[in-house]
């Protein structure tokens, strides 16, 4: 997957949450997003790969879903700061 394409995907899954408390992120939402990434991930290989390649995808998913989750929940606090009193 290339810089862009992989820069491209994060700011697609990212969107949603933008509008969504990271808080409300349920394990099922998750579960969702980080298959839906995985499908994408394997998309860009052409979904030739074998299963050591999809469990690879999938844990490059997990990373970044996770990571995504982690700024949102970071973003969020930051502007709870910021609100006066």
């Amino acid at each position: 997957m290339t810089t862009s394409s992989v820069s491209q995907r994060k700011k697609q899954l990212t969107a949603p949450l933008q509008h969504t408390c990271a808080n409300a992120v349920t394990e099922d939402i998750r579960h969702a997003m980080i298959a839906e990434a995985a499908y994408y991930l394997a998309e860009q290989s052409g979904f030739g790969g074998d299963a050591e390649s999809a469990c690879a995808d999938w844990l490059e998913a997990e990373r970044t879903v996770n990571q995504l989750l982690a700024q949102a929940q970071q973003l969020q606090n930051d502007e709870h700061l910021k609100k006066p009193g």
